[in-house]
């Protein structure tokens, strides 16, 4: 067959963008198999929101969409009008050199981006042909359990006593009961048996990751210790944590890991996701069970329990762990005005952030 001049003109055009990398044969091939198998050209950014509205019909929790969005609009970024299609492990892989991202970085953009191309190459809608992450080796991360030494978890208590009885009670709960920040989002006060010393976990509460995994529902004991804690703060109804929540548990770690006032530094950062493993870790070894952990946690898994949230701690540890109580009167006067003239002393970009109500608590 005699191909017509334009033809030609094509052909000559597409051979001088290949350069001798492939043949055109090969590379109409490749586009038969590719391309002529989407359905629907589709812009990146129209897939993030439906692959974000159907995550929001299907999940329980209200961050973990938006948390999507984020790791997702990193690509948009860099190719805001592009076709999903269109994107290529290439273009992913420069993502990172830009961000200049480290491994575990880059490893939970790969698992999120995947999951988004998964969606995009659904059989109903064949948004793209082939899944560009799986051409992109993943990095490995080694991670250790984090949690809060005995001295940390002490001085987050106490400053947290100090600046907001919220947060107060959302490091408690963490750090003597374990409970999932998840759990505690959708908790309520109701939920706190004062009579039976339990906090009530139901359907409605507990982890679920998908339409047939969730965690178990479960009644969570209000220990002694817990019950100490809570006594400062408690309340009958409303729910248990506000949405602000998050920036006033980060500014309350900020306020505690600067010097407070007669030390020259403080001896220990802030992590982010400890107060959980911590509970973990000091409570398996203080009782030596971790069955009995695994069960006051919802965590089903032994393997998952000692990979992921199990960190060494000594049995003097543990046992000052679990009997660390709110500080007596004076102490507690003592650490409000540390805790005043810390936040007067913080950097003017800190302080700003704490220009809004607050309830502290008065000595009792």
């Amino acid at each position: 067959m005699e191909l017509s001049p334009k033809a030609v003109a094509d052909a000559r055009s597409a051979l001088g963008i290949l350069q001798d990398k492939t043949t055109l044969v090969a590379a109409a091939s490749y586009w038969v198999k590719t391309e002529g198998r989407v359905k629907k050209q589709v812009t990146l950014a129209k897939v993030i929101d439906e692959y974000v509205a159907e995550i929001k019909e299907r999940s329980k929790s209200q961050s973990y969409p938006e948390a999507q969005r984020r790791a997702c609009e990193q690509m948009l970024k860099d190719f805001p009008t592009v076709n999903i299609s269109e994107v290529t492990a290439e273009m992913l892989e420069s993502i990172r050199a830009k961000r200049k991202w480290e491994p575990l970085n880059w490893r939970n953009h790969l698992r999120d981006w995947k999951m988004l191309f998964k969606f995009a190459a659904h059989p109903r809608r064949r948004y793209i042909a082939e899944n560009p992450v799986e051409l992109i080796p993943i990095p490995p991360v080694e991670v250790g359990v984090e949690i809060y030494t005995m001295a940390a978890a002490k001085r987050l208590c106490e400053t947290a006593l100090a600046l907001d009885n919220e947060t107060l009670a959302f490091v408690a709960v963490g750090l003597f009961s374990g409970i999932r920040v998840e759990e505690m989002v959708r908790l309520t006060w109701d939920l706190f048996d004062w009579d039976e010393s339990v906090i009530r976990l139901g359907p409605n509460q507990v982890k679920s990751s998908g339409a047939n995994r969730s965690s178990i529902p479960r009644r969570v004991p209000i220990t002694p210790q817990l019950g100490e804690w809570l006594a400062l703060v408690k309340r009958r109804t409303g729910p248990f944590l506000k949405k602000n929540f998050r920036r006033r548990y980060d500014e309350t770690k900020r306020v505690a890991s600067l010097p407070w006032p007669g030390k020259k530094k403080s001896p220990f950062g802030f992590l982010r996701n400890a107060l959980r493993h911590s509970f973990a870790s000091h409570h398996c070894v203080h009782f030596d069970d971790s069955a009995k952990t695994r069960e006051l946690l919802g965590q089903k898994s032994p393997g998952v329990f000692w990979k992921h949230y199990y960190h060494y701690v000594t049995k003097a540890e543990a046992a000052e762990y679990m009997s660390l109580l709110p500080p007596a009167p004076a102490r507690l006067r003592q650490i409000q005005l540390h805790v005043a003239t810390t936040v007067k002393t913080m950097p003017a970009r800190d302080r700003k952030s704490r220009n809004r109500k607050h309830q502290p608590l008065s000595p009792p």
